[in-house]
């Protein structure tokens, strides 16, 4: 579900800028979780083209 509000928020800036402190804060509470979890919603967060600007 993580992956799907991503990918709409890399389609829609307005979308993102709505949602990116609780798209941060998952993987902020995820650390700790194991089996690559947190490393995988991180990953994620980090590819939206969004957050350099």
């Amino acid at each position: 579900m993580y992956d799907k509000v991503i990918t709409e928020c890399e389609k829609d800036e307005k979308l993102f800028h709505e949602f990116k402190d609780r798209l941060y804060s998952v993987v902020v509470d995820s650390g700790g979780i194991g089996w690559g979890y947190h490393d995988g919603l991180a990953e994620l967060y980090y590819s939206i083209s969004w957050l350099g600007e």
